[in-house]
């Protein structure tokens, strides 16, 4: 029973994510957004996933950064080296082997991404760093994860899927 509650945290937090990006106002945004790393970091934890877990705690301290760059209006790249440096604290504080890497670049692969301008770079990002999320749900049995992560992927390529074909359209019709 304790083990279905722990996979349920993963499955309430994807659902919070989910939500997150349907939302109009940044700051509800972000509400959701944290409740959804709380649980994720939650559900690692109890999985014995420790950087998993820290890496979503500093996913929170991000949220805000992020939030603090949107609201300078500014890249703020001096914000990057301050995220990089806090996983990597984590990582440092939580090693336990070659695992302990993945949530990290899990983490800061689309966070470089998502500094530029491109969608389909950032996409891109955002799948490889799933990816990587993936490879720590089979390491630390978080079926939830693996679930949740491959509708993500899958979603998203099919988002860059009709994109594409619109900028396609779009080019005919010019």
């Amino acid at each position: 029973m304790i083990a279905l509650l722990i996979q349920l945290l993963a499955i309430i937090a994807w659902i919070f994510i989910s939500i997150s990006y349907y939302l109009k106002r940044k700051l509800h945004f972000i509400i959701m957004q944290l409740f959804a790393y709380t649980l994720y970091a939650l559900h690692y934890y109890f999985l014995g996933g420790f950087t998993g877990a820290l890496s979503n705690m500093c996913g929170i301290i991000v949220l805000f950064l992020i939030l603090y760059k949107e609201l300078k209006k500014e890249k703020c790249y001096y914000i990057l080296g301050i995220i990089i440096l806090l996983y990597l604290i984590a990582l440092y504080v939580t090693y336990d082997g070659i695992p302990s890497t993945l949530p990290v670049l899990a983490c800061v692969i689309p966070l470089l991404s998502n500094w530029q301008n491109n969608f389909y770079f950032i996409k891109t990002g955002a799948i490889i760093g799933t990816i990587f999320w993936i490879i720590y749900a089979l390491v630390y049995g978080s079926y939830a994860s693996i679930i949740t992560d491959t509708v993500f992927i899958s979603t998203t390529l099919y988002s860059v899927f009709l994109q594409r074909k619109r900028e396609i359209k779009y080019e005919k019709n010019k």
